[in-house]
């Protein structure tokens, strides 16, 4: 839904066409932030049920916001290079905001970047450890209205053709290294052999530089006998996710590293073991 630049206080910039934990976490928390905030989300791919504006809606958008000064909330990067470019170079007025996830040194550019932004936020301590200036600390929530569990799990993994009877396990998020897919996988193998009622389920999506790395599961779970008991499904959309939490009868969160992962609570908010 669109709503007017003239009464938006807040900007929530999301610049990654692709689904990922980022997007995710914009696009859930929006909707809840707009009941209390006049905030919007932009970018080039934004659902349709979520506050926003067009990008190119920005460099025409009035110097001020109806309160004064406007927020721009970036999450990547790129995101604090747009909001410094609408600030210094087309004159916004704009408060710099920074929310880090991520659990490493940062490169220059990052460094660079975040001393520039008017306020700094991580999402745990670990997070805060790595930034050059701590931040504040407000770790990531979920919607426990929109994850909740099912009132009738069998008739869902019907209506999405799922194993009805079946123990399933599922591990969801990017297939890569860094998310422990590989893990999960040769972790189920032993488990499918000794519990013919167990079925696992991976969704996900392989970049194109992870390609190789999703085929090479895919031909281990053939390989082992198992591609009728390893489920490889397509990612969804963001509005859909809890559906295939509420399904499951556990949860498995393999990562190897991790900046906040949002997937194990909102298995929990679910009614999920994790």
């Amino acid at each position: 839904m669109t709503h007017p630049l003239a009464q938006t206080d807040v900007i929530a910039p999301n610049f990654k066409r692709r689904l990922s934990g980022v997007t995710a976490t914009v696009m859930r928390l929006v909707p809840l932030q707009a009941r209390s905030i006049p905030i919007v989300a932009t970018g080039p791919v934004v659902p349709n049920d979520v506050p926003q504006v067009p990008l190119l809606s920005l460099l025409t958008m009035s110097r001020r916001g109806p309160s004064g000064w406007r927020v721009w909330h970036a999450r990547r990067n790129v995101e604090m290079l747009g909001g410094l470019a609408l600030r210094y170079v087309l004159g916004k007025q704009l408060k710099l905001m920074f929310t880090s996830a991520s659990q490493r040194r940062q490169t220059g550019l990052t460094r660079w970047l975040i001393r520039r932004m008017d306020a700094v936020v991580a999402t745990s301590d670990r997070t805060n450890a790595y930034l050059e200036n701590p931040g504040q600390v407000i770790m990531h929530g979920i919607d426990t209205e929109g994850f909740s569990p099912s009132p009738d799990r069998a008739a869902l993994r019907a209506d999405l053709k799922l194993p009805v009877k079946a123990t399933l396990i599922g591990c969801y998020g990017r297939i890569r290294a860094q998310k422990g897919t590989d893990a999960f996988v040769e972790a189920m193998l032993p488990v499918l052999r000794d519990s013919p009622e167990v079925v696992a389920l991976v969704m996900g999506r392989a970049t194109e530089k992870y390609e190789a790395f999703g085929k090479s599961l895919k031909d281990r779970v053939r390989a082992a006998g198992m591609h009728d008991r390893v489920l490889f499904l397509p990612e969804v959309p963001v509005g859909d996710m809890a559906d295939f939490y509420r399904v499951l009868d556990l949860y498995v969160a393999p990562q190897r590293w991790e900046g906040f992962g949002l997937t194990p609570i909102e298995a929990m908010a679910c009614g999920v073991p994790v």
